[in-house]
């Protein structure tokens, strides 16, 4: 995966970067506009090269790149006291969301934390906007991490995900603040089914998990459904299947025997006289063609 680095400073224009670099974009809020970032976003999201540099004093920069993101700040006013070291942001933007209420929790828990904090360290994310449509009440990034930690505690607790807590991962996890709740809603439908009202009286756990905000009030989540293991079909079963549909489109008993390459009579005593069990579970006897 190709990387970007971002480079949030007081001084764009006297900032440079060390070594063989190919690909170096500058945005300075005091001297472009927006159309101009719009089109340097373009430029490095079709850029081949392996990594590709952005150095910017835009402090609320929160957009979406194809590469992973590597940033930090450098603090060419106070010759670097505050500066901020790079932090790489680890995300998984292709999650997969097994009925592994632990697994499904680190994968909210992860792309969350990294972007809230570790990116929002240096840039500054807009949090009244990404809240916007949530039962979140929240104006700063602590406020919302508390409430965020009880709805990741639901996840274990109950495997619900709640419905606010989908549409903060998402923004996050794709750098965009826009994102409809309905849009959000259809995403995780594809990977939860539909949502569902929920009111519980959450506090009654084993835990010793406090719920201050969804405790015995509706709201609206994904219930994580379990995994479900499935004994794969043998080759054998494969083929009495076929025999089966063949039998029924009025193929020759003979014909499918010899195209199976199984005998005539071990075939009829499977269909027919149900002698014989086949190795899965999923095919009880007896056979009706």
């Amino acid at each position: 995966m190709r990387d970007i680095k971002l480079i949030l400073t007081d001084n764009v224009n006297n900032t440079t970067i060390s070594g063989n670099v190919y690909e170096v974009y500058k945005f300075d809020v005091h001297e472009s506009n927006e159309e101009v970032l719009k089109n340097i976003i373009v430029n490095i999201n079709k850029s081949q090269n392996e990594i590709v540099y952005l150095i910017t004093n835009k402090k609320n920069l929160f957009e979406f790149f194809n590469r992973n993101i590597i940033c930090e700040y450098f603090d060419l006013v106070n010759d670097g006291k505050n500066s901020i070291p790079e932090r790489i942001i680890q995300l998984n933007k292709n999650p997969w969301f097994n009925g592994i209420f632990q697994n499904v929790r680190d994968i909210f828990f992860n792309n969350t934390n990294e972007v809230l904090f570790n990116y929002g360290d240096i840039f500054k994310i807009d949090i009244e906007k990404l809240v916007k449509g949530t039962t979140y009440n929240v104006s700063n990034r602590n406020d919302l991490s508390n409430l965020l930690v009880e709805d990741l505690n639901l996840i274990n607790f109950k495997g619900i995900v709640a419905s606010r807590l989908c549409v903060i991962f998402y923004r996050l996890t794709y750098f965009d603040l826009d994102a409809s709740k309905a849009s959000i809603g259809r995403f995780f439908a594809n990977h939860f089914e539909k949502s569902e009202s929920f009111k519980i009286n959450l506090n009654r756990n084993p835990n010793g998990w406090f719920f201050t905000d969804l405790n015995n009030k509706i709201f609206r989540g994904y219930k994580i459904k379990p995994l479900k293991l499935e004994i794969p079909d043998s080759t054998f079963d494969l083929k009495i299947k076929i025999a089966k549909n063949l039998l029924r489109n009025d193929v020759k008993f003979k014909i499918v025997a010899e195209s199976l390459e199984i005998s005539e009579e071990e075939l009829k005593d499977i269909i027919y006289n149900q002698t014989k069990a086949l190795s899965s579970s999923y095919y009880p006897y007896p056979y009706k063609l």
